[in-house]
């Protein structure tokens, strides 16, 4: 098993500070049906943390997950209607894929089931179709609205959220967390966390090197994997047992050249 794969496996999820906060954030919107959103830098491990929440939805939950934002407003629609457990219809208008998702939403809630909408990338989403996940946030009964939203993205979207085309759904956020980078002593369990899922009886870092590793990586989850996968492959080759500072600077050069 690679520990540090670039695919979000969610067996190697690590609960740093920040990342434990993130999910709490996650739960708490959409226990109680609110606009959340959390933003990051490349590489701060958005994705994986999306597929952990959803790994621990609850049964009373029903969820679309769009993980490619980059389509038409009428794929959009489609995909969570399909996603939340609409049937099959005809061709139909954005109208009526919109009322098509209200009927899905009102149904679950009678059944005492919430309905998430969890949008990865969401930095990517048009201003349209930012605008149609409004419009769905107005279903509601007198007491509770019946939908979450869920976007995680870069910063461009908070940026996209403060322009006056989209201000409305900007002032209905309710949870907005930023997603750091991992601190020096994190990334070194980061690592060691990975080994350990992936079944190393030992650490295959010296201790230099994983300090090293921490200062190069600046605590960027993708940046640490990257470098570390090329730096035990280097170990593989030479047929020894640990990573040393020379391979752990040798491998983030040639990461950062391949860029």
């Amino acid at each position: 098993m690679n520990p540090f794969t670039s695919t979000p496996d969610t067996r190697f999820f690590y609960a740093s500070d920040q990342h434990a906060r993130a999910l709490k954030h996650m739960r708490f919107g959409a226990t109680n049906a609110s606009i959340s959103i959390i933003t990051g830098a490349i590489g701060t491990g958005k994705t994986l943390l999306c597929r952990t929440f959803l790994k621990n939805m609850q049964n009373n939950e029903a969820t679309a997950y769009i993980f490619n934002p980059l389509q038409s407003e009428l794929g959009f629609l489609q995909n969570i209607y399909h996603d939340l457990g609409g049937k099959e219809t005809g061709q139909q208008s954005l109208g009526d894929w919109y009322k098509s998702i209200n009927r899905v939403v009102i149904a679950h809630a009678k059944q005492g089931r919430r309905s998430v909408i969890l949008v990865d990338e969401a930095h990517h989403m048009s201003i349209r179709a930012l605008e149609i996940l409004r419009l769905l946030t107005n279903l509601e009964t007198e007491r509770r609205k019946l939908l979450t939203i869920i976007l995680v993205g870069q910063k461009e979207l908070e940026k996209k959220l403060e322009t006056d085309t989209l201000l409305a759904l900007g002032q209905r956020v309710s949870v907005h967390l930023i997603l750091k980078p991992l601190t020096h002593q994190e990334t070194i369990k980061y690592v060691n966390h990975r080994l350990i899922i992936a079944g190393a009886q030992s650490t295959l870092f010296t201790p230099t090197a994983l300090k090293l590793l921490a200062y190069l990586s600046k605590g960027i989850p993708r940046v640490i994997n990257k470098v570390s996968e090329r730096a035990l492959l280097a170990v593989y080759i030479k047929d020894e047992f640990r990573a040393s500072t020379r391979d752990i600077l040798s491998s983030y050069n040639e990461t950062r050249h391949a860029r």
